[in-house]
């Protein structure tokens, strides 16, 4: 909570901290490493945003974090959407979904196969 009040104040590199702190005290929390992965996105380093979601991702097998699977499935989605890799989007939604049934999730996925429909086409 901490790290999101901090990024809204737009203080990144102290909400950054607060995370990996976070992370340091449960390296097992897939919530913190999502939440690392959002915030590295956002401030478009998505080669290191990747590799925390990944992390976030690896830790969903533990009973404690399945409740974060739609919520990591959707991280992963925006930072291969955003880097135009679409079929690695569209996986990443439909195990997500398979884990967790979620509304917004797969609107998202929708979008993001029309975008990738509409890039084919572009290429044609």
């Amino acid at each position: 909570m901490r790290a999101e009040a901090l990024q809204a104040l737009q203080r990144e590199a102290e909400a950054e901290a607060a995370l990996r702190r976070a992370i340091e005290l449960d390296p097992a929390s897939a919530a913190a490493w999502n939440a690392l992965a959002r915030l590295l996105h956002a401030t478009a380093r998505d080669v290191e945003a990747l590799e925390a979601a990944e992390s976030a991702h690896r830790q969903l097998g533990l009973p404690h974090n399945a409740r974060h699977a739609s919520a990591v499935a959707l991280t992963l989605l925006w930072i291969h959407r955003e880097a135009r890799r679409y079929r690695e989007a569209i996986a990443c939604a439909e195990e997500g979904l398979a884990r967790c049934p979620d509304a917004v999730l797969a609107q998202w996925a929708t979008d993001v196969q029309r975008e990738w429909d509409a890039a084919d086409k572009d290429t044609c």
